[in-house]
Protein backbone atom coordinates (compact mmCIF):
# COMPACT_ATOMS: atom_id res chain seq x y z
CA UNK A 1 0.00 0.00 0.00
CA UNK A 2 1.35 3.43 -0.98
CA UNK A 3 0.90 6.24 1.50
CA UNK A 4 0.02 9.56 -0.15
CA UNK A 5 2.49 12.33 0.54
CA UNK A 6 1.27 15.85 1.17
CA UNK A 7 1.78 18.68 -1.24
CA UNK A 8 5.26 20.07 -0.75
CA UNK A 9 7.53 22.86 -1.95
CA UNK A 10 11.21 22.38 -2.73
CA UNK A 11 13.89 24.48 -4.40
CA UNK A 12 14.51 23.85 -8.09
CA UNK A 13 18.03 22.46 -8.40
CA UNK A 14 20.36 21.19 -11.09
CA UNK A 15 19.08 17.70 -10.23
CA UNK A 16 15.33 18.36 -10.59
CA UNK A 17 14.93 21.27 -13.04
CA UNK A 18 14.17 19.00 -15.99
CA UNK A 19 11.14 17.62 -14.14
CA UNK A 20 9.58 21.11 -14.34
CA UNK A 21 9.65 21.28 -18.15
CA UNK A 22 6.50 19.21 -18.85
CA UNK A 23 4.42 21.23 -16.37
CA UNK A 24 1.80 23.35 -18.08
CA UNK A 25 -1.57 24.95 -17.64
CA UNK A 26 -4.52 24.60 -20.00
CA UNK A 27 -4.09 26.76 -23.13
CA UNK A 28 -6.82 29.19 -22.02
CA UNK A 29 -4.96 29.73 -18.71
CA UNK A 30 -1.52 30.46 -20.18
CA UNK A 31 -2.11 34.24 -20.32
CA UNK A 32 -2.81 34.24 -16.59
CA UNK A 33 0.64 32.84 -15.72
CA UNK A 34 3.22 33.84 -18.35
CA UNK A 35 3.42 35.11 -21.89
CA UNK A 36 5.77 32.27 -22.90
CA UNK A 37 6.03 28.57 -22.35
CA UNK A 38 7.27 26.40 -20.87
CA UNK A 39 6.50 28.52 -17.82
CA UNK A 40 9.33 26.86 -15.91
CA UNK A 41 11.89 28.25 -18.36
CA UNK A 42 10.48 31.76 -17.88
CA UNK A 43 10.92 31.35 -14.12
CA UNK A 44 14.42 29.90 -14.43
CA UNK A 45 15.52 32.66 -16.82
CA UNK A 46 14.24 35.36 -14.46
CA UNK A 47 16.08 33.67 -11.58
CA UNK A 48 19.29 33.55 -13.63
CA UNK A 49 19.24 37.23 -14.56
CA UNK A 50 17.77 38.57 -11.29
CA UNK A 51 14.75 40.14 -12.98
CA UNK A 52 13.45 43.36 -11.42
CA UNK A 53 16.72 43.66 -9.48
CA UNK A 54 15.55 40.99 -7.04
CA UNK A 55 16.85 37.63 -5.87
CA UNK A 56 14.61 34.93 -7.38
CA UNK A 57 14.01 31.51 -5.85
CA UNK A 58 12.31 29.02 -8.18
CA UNK A 59 10.31 26.39 -6.30
CA UNK A 60 8.89 23.07 -7.44
CA UNK A 61 5.47 22.02 -6.17
CA UNK A 62 5.05 18.29 -5.63
CA UNK A 63 1.86 16.34 -5.03
CA UNK A 64 2.26 12.76 -3.81
CA UNK A 65 5.95 13.05 -4.71
CA UNK A 66 5.29 13.97 -8.34
CA UNK A 67 5.92 17.39 -9.95
CA UNK A 68 2.59 19.24 -9.92
CA UNK A 69 3.41 22.92 -10.39
CA UNK A 70 5.86 25.70 -9.86
CA UNK A 71 6.21 29.15 -8.31
CA UNK A 72 8.92 31.76 -7.87
CA UNK A 73 9.59 34.00 -4.90
CA UNK A 74 11.57 37.21 -5.40
CA UNK A 75 12.89 39.67 -2.85
CA UNK A 76 15.62 42.19 -2.08
CA UNK A 77 18.39 40.08 -0.54
CA UNK A 78 19.93 43.05 1.26
CA UNK A 79 16.74 43.73 3.27
CA UNK A 80 15.49 40.82 5.43
CA UNK A 81 12.21 42.68 6.01
CA UNK A 82 11.59 43.30 2.31
CA UNK A 83 8.32 42.18 0.76
CA UNK A 84 8.40 38.67 -0.70
CA UNK A 85 6.88 38.70 -4.17
CA UNK A 86 5.22 35.59 -5.58
CA UNK A 87 5.42 35.17 -9.35
CA UNK A 88 4.12 32.62 -11.85
CA UNK A 89 2.31 30.43 -9.30
CA UNK A 90 0.71 27.62 -11.29
CA UNK A 91 -0.56 24.09 -10.94
CA UNK A 92 -0.19 21.71 -13.87
CA UNK A 93 -3.51 21.15 -15.64
CA UNK A 94 -3.40 17.45 -14.70
CA UNK A 95 -3.44 18.34 -10.98
CA UNK A 96 -6.02 21.12 -11.05
CA UNK A 97 -9.29 20.60 -9.23
CA UNK A 98 -7.67 18.32 -6.65
CA UNK A 99 -6.93 20.86 -3.90
CA UNK A 100 -3.29 21.01 -4.95
CA UNK A 101 -3.34 24.79 -5.48
CA UNK A 102 -4.68 25.48 -2.00
CA UNK A 103 -2.29 23.00 -0.37
CA UNK A 104 0.64 24.39 -2.38
CA UNK A 105 -0.16 27.96 -1.35
CA UNK A 106 -0.22 26.92 2.32
CA UNK A 107 3.09 25.07 1.84
CA UNK A 108 4.56 28.15 0.18
CA UNK A 109 3.47 30.42 3.04
CA UNK A 110 4.95 27.98 5.58
CA UNK A 111 8.17 27.87 3.52
CA UNK A 112 8.37 31.68 3.55
CA UNK A 113 7.83 31.82 7.31
CA UNK A 114 10.79 29.47 7.69
CA UNK A 115 13.15 31.01 5.12
CA UNK A 116 12.21 34.71 5.28
CA UNK A 117 10.78 35.20 8.81
CA UNK A 118 11.27 38.99 8.76
CA UNK A 119 9.40 39.43 5.47
CA UNK A 120 6.91 42.31 5.86
CA UNK A 121 4.35 41.03 3.37
CA UNK A 122 3.81 38.34 0.79
CA UNK A 123 2.76 40.17 -2.36
CA UNK A 124 1.52 39.04 -5.75
CA UNK A 125 -0.46 40.20 -8.74
CA UNK A 126 -3.31 38.32 -10.30
CA UNK A 127 -4.78 38.68 -13.76
CA UNK A 128 -8.09 40.60 -13.40
CA UNK A 129 -9.97 37.84 -15.28
CA UNK A 130 -8.49 34.98 -13.22
CA UNK A 131 -11.37 34.66 -10.77
CA UNK A 132 -10.40 31.21 -9.43
CA UNK A 133 -6.96 32.54 -8.43
CA UNK A 134 -8.50 35.60 -6.81
CA UNK A 135 -10.81 33.33 -4.77
CA UNK A 136 -7.87 31.13 -3.76
CA UNK A 137 -5.78 34.07 -2.54
CA UNK A 138 -8.69 35.66 -0.65
CA UNK A 139 -9.53 32.31 0.95
CA UNK A 140 -6.04 32.20 2.44
CA UNK A 141 -6.02 35.75 3.78
CA UNK A 142 -4.68 37.83 0.89
CA UNK A 143 -6.48 41.06 0.16
CA UNK A 144 -6.27 43.60 -2.65
CA UNK A 145 -4.08 46.58 -1.81
CA UNK A 146 -5.69 48.93 -4.34
CA UNK A 147 -2.44 49.06 -6.31
CA UNK A 148 -1.93 47.72 -9.82
CA UNK A 149 1.16 46.47 -11.64
CA UNK A 150 0.92 46.16 -15.43
CA UNK A 151 -2.88 46.32 -15.17
CA UNK A 152 -3.10 43.53 -12.58
CA UNK A 153 -4.35 44.11 -9.03
CA UNK A 154 -1.83 43.61 -6.25
CA UNK A 155 -2.80 41.30 -3.38
CA UNK A 156 -0.90 41.14 -0.08
CA UNK A 157 -0.75 39.07 3.06
CA UNK A 158 1.09 40.02 6.24
CA UNK A 159 2.78 36.75 7.25
CA UNK A 160 2.41 37.46 10.95
CA UNK A 161 -1.37 37.40 10.60
CA UNK A 162 -3.20 34.12 10.87
CA UNK A 163 -3.13 32.29 7.56
CA UNK A 164 -6.51 30.85 6.67
CA UNK A 165 -6.53 27.18 5.75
Amino acid sequence: MTVAQPTSIEPVTRENWRSTLPLEVAPDQQRFVAHYSPISLVILAKAHVGALGKHWVPLLIRRDGEPAGMVAVAYDESDPAADCWVFHFFIDHRHQGTGTGSAALLSLLHHLRQTRPACRRVVLTVHPENLPAQRLYRKHGFSPTGDFVDGEPVYALTPRTEIRA
